[in-house]
């Protein structure tokens, strides 16, 4: 799990980041760089699993936001990636 972690929580920084680069958040782009750039680990399924919890848990406007996530929004992400990845 902790490996599982390792691995994800760059791509979902990566993701923000990319979405993020357009002076806004597009949710197909975002879907898109996941199942791009996560390297076969997440699938579009999951993908839009990962951005609908995201924009439930922190929120469209801040996921479009080019600030860095708090230490609070990275547990988030984490936590949503590993559920949408695990199946939990």
């Amino acid at each position: 799990m902790k490996k599982l972690t390792r691995t994800v929580a760059p791509i979902f920084a990566l993701g923000v980041a990319l979405s993020a680069c357009g002076g806004g958040y597009d949710r197909a782009e975002f879907v898109d760089e996941l199942v791009t750039e996560g390297g076969g680990i997440i699938d579009e399924t999951q993908a839009n699993c990962i951005a609908d919890g995201l924009e439930a848990q922190i929120g469209v406007d801040r996921l479009g936001d080019r600030g860095s996530l708090t230490t609070e929004e990275e547990g988030i992400v984490t936590s949503v990636t590993t559920d949408c990845i695990l199946g939990s």
